[in-house]
């Protein structure tokens, strides 16, 4: 059997249910070289689990792989972990394909990400190839394509290339000090609801990169990069990627499918794409508007997100950490 050659990265932490289901689809696509970037725990308890996953994803890997090690020794958080994980594997390969240990691929992903990654490899309008589509398929929508275009977040398995990755993707989101780059952000979305949702995202992500860097994750800085560089991702006509991760440990994915948010990214099924790929004419970008619908929170839980910024502005608080939670430390109810 052929072996897969891109290079795939897959992120973990403390999550080790999740592996096998993962390891399997790996070991069936026959990835020739994997990447493992393991974070480590904050505490004892967390430690004992970073061990058990190591432990675990080593032992999965039966079959003839470059197995290529890259652990944490102290904790690094979320954006140092896989953001700077990326730019770490980035001084080693050219392409890669990246995974995190609740990203349960279908087997056509992989031959996807190959072929965008080679097709697109020096189209500059185009940053990365996305694995999730939250519409679920958009042929059923009546798209004739393989895949289209957007500048929405879908951060659930993705692949890029080291020269565009380590050129635009804003890590510590630098480009927020630069006024004519913040403009273009804004000028940017067609939807303003949007805009001020995933402007406090950022604005959030940013607070913490420079107050609490652990507490930051690296995903909202794809949305920005996208952005201000006037660039695009590739995202498959059907989803293949299903979130898997929807637990008690989860770091940012949502804990509970009660959630409505977490309901519309998670555990969404995935679908085989066919070959060979039908490819768009142009840069088509069909649809911005129904991702929209799918990304923009309901009403209740932008006004509160609003609310929440205007009086954290207004008493003088920290944007990255939660409004309550600092309410109750300047009242003395947190002890």
């Amino acid at each position: 059997m052929v072996s897969f050659r891109v290079p795939v990265v897959l992120f973990l932490f403390r999550r080790s249910e999740t592996l096998p289901r993962i390891v399997s689809v790996l070991r069936d696509a026959r990835v020739e070289k994997l990447y493992l970037i393991c974070d480590q725990g904050r505490n004892e308890t967390e430690r004992e689990q970073v061990g058990v996953v190591r432990r675990l994803i080593e032992k999965e890997i039966d079959w003839d792989c470059e197995v290529v090690k890259y652990y944490a020794e102290e904790n690094r958080g979320v954006l140092r972990n896989i953001g700077d994980g990326a730019r770490w594997v980035f001084q080693r390969e050219e392409q890669a394909i990246f995974l995190e240990d609740d990203n349960l691929p279908e087997a056509t992903f992989f031959p996807f990400c190959e072929e965008m990654l080679h097709r697109y490899k020096d189209d500059d309008r185009i940053l990365w190839v996305c694995g999730s589509n939250y519409l679920g398929d958009a042929e059923a929508l009546g798209y004739n394509h393989s895949y289209f275009f957007s500048q929405m977040l879908l951060p659930c398995g993705w692949a890029s290339w080291a020269k565009k990755f380590n050129e635009f993707y804003d890590d510590r989101l630098a480009g927020l000090d630069d006024s004519a780059k913040v403009i273009d952000f804004r000028n940017s979305y067609d939807d303003n609801r949007l805009f001020a949702q995933e402007n406090r995202s950022v604005l959030r992500t940013k607070s913490r990169i420079e107050n609490d860097i652990a507490r930051a994750s690296w995903d909202y800085q794809m949305v920005f990069s996208l952005r201000v560089n006037h660039m695009y991702g590739v995202v498959p006509s059907k989803n293949q990627i299903r979130n898997i991760g929807v637990d008690a440990i989860s770091e940012h994915g949502g804990n509970t499918m009660k959630n409505v948010m977490t309901e519309r990214f998670c555990e969404n099924e995935t679908l085989p794409l066919s070959f060979p790929l039908s490819h768009p004419s142009g840069l088509s970008v069909p649809f911005e508007d129904s991702l929209t619908s799918i990304i923009l929170a309901p009403l209740h839980y932008r006004v509160r997100g609003s609310i929440g910024a205007l009086l954290k502005k207004a008493l003088r608080m920290n944007e990255g950490e939660s409004f309550l939670l600092q309410l109750k430390k300047r009242l003395g109810m947190d002890r």
